[in-house]
């Protein structure tokens, strides 16, 4: 996604200079032992020439990738980096997402550590039956899989670290089940736990977990939400977005990005952590009426365009009522014919003349 002519860029979370860098030390690092078989007869001495060529390579590329130890949030704002930390589901902790939101937790880490579970057991039972290359194969999927585990459990986002993993052993769940003779008891169970572990059926179970825990008091905007009308995701909505003159739209964060995809309309907010402003005004601006006048003037956006039906809008005190209470002065409805989006024209002469200026 990066062009090459910005591979030259410092940026750590890109293919950039220090990606790059760290890459070509690991590719040097690990065929260099290949290569040089004849030499080093011994896996010892591969080993240990990777581990110095590693070491070195470290130290010759660090200058490039030093900066990337402070992590990819170390140039954003306080503020950004609070709504980050606090807000946004896939950077939240294991222990974060289980007390807010214990379904999607459960549909994230259940399925791979249902099969990695399983697989484990049946390569327990079939130890002496695999040959050295599979077992060899399946310990490192195993170590990948606890691996990305380890990390997902600080940062929910890390599971796609294991993602490499679980097809294999996945396969290697089939491959355990057609080793059982068609005359053996432990053929129809077998059947049964395959189908428990499909991700689907894991899936299912954890979202119905996660139902019968709801309570009428739970907070909206920790819920599930159920569908594509309550996020306004959806082609009919884009639509009413795109019937609006050309022009800066200011919306919360989630919606801005499907704007800014499937309509020819500018936006205001994303999640993006290199820009403080977008984090801030997707977020930020609606924890008060006085945070979203300043940063709809700072924006110098044309319309604040929100999902009629959103379960965040609703659940949101700022976005309830202008949703279905009075409106400021600073802000007439222009929704017109449109039934899932609220369009609310912005007066920049009346916001400036009540103060809403940084």
């Amino acid at each position: 996604q990066t062009p090459v002519a910005a591979w030259g860029t410092p940026w750590c979370d890109v293919l950039a200079t220090p990606t790059l860098a760290l890459g070509l030390v690991g590719v040097i690092a690990t065929l260099a032992p290949v290569f040089a078989e004849r030499a080093l007869p011994g896996p010892l001495s591969r080993i240990a020439v990777l581990l110095i060529l590693t070491a070195l390579g470290i130290w010759l590329a660090f200058p490039l990738f030093g900066q990337c130890l402070a992590g990819p949030y170390s140039s954003v704002s306080p503020e950004a980096r609070a709504i980050i930390e606090s807000q946004i589901t896939e950077a939240q902790s294991a222990l974060s997402l289980l007390a807010k939101n214990p379904g999607l937790l459960g549909r994230i880490l259940l399925p791979p550590l249902v099969i990695a579970g399983l697989a484990a057991i049946s390569f327990w039972f079939l130890r002496g039956r695999t040959t050295t290359p599979q077992a060899r194969a399946l310990l490192q999927a195993f170590v990948v899989t606890g691996v990305g585990f380890c990390f997902a459990l600080l940062q929910i986002r890390a599971a796609n670290l294991i993602t490499p993993a679980i097809p294999f052993l996945a396969g290697f769940l089939v491959h355990a089940f057609t080793l059982i003779p068609r005359t053996s008891k432990w053929r129809l169970p077998a059947v049964v736990a395959l189908l428990l572990a499909l991700p689907t059926t894991v899936q299912h179970g954890a979202s119905w977990l996660s139902r019968q825990a709801t309570t009428a008091g739970d907070d909206l905007a920790a819920r599930v939400v159920p569908g594509p009308v309550e996020r306004c995701r959806n082609d009919a909505a884009m639509a009413e977005v795109a019937s609006l003159p050309q022009s800066v739209l200011f919306t919360t964060l989630n919606i801005g990005p499907v704007i800014l995809a499937y309509t020819p309309q500018s936006v205001t907010s994303a999640a993006y952590h290199r820009s403080p402003d977008a984090y801030w005004n997707g977020v930020g601006a609606f924890e008060s009426q006085e945070s979203l006048k300043k940063a709809l003037a700072r924006s110098n956006a044309d319309y604040l365009v929100l999902c009629a039906a959103g379960t965040l809008e609703r659940g949101n005190p700022v976005t309830s009522d202008l949703l279905s209470g009075p409106l400021p002065t600073w802000l007439t409805d222009a929704s017109g014919p449109r039934k899932q989006m609220r369009v609310l024209q912005v007066d920049k002469a009346a916001l400036r003349s009540e103060g809403g200026s940084w």
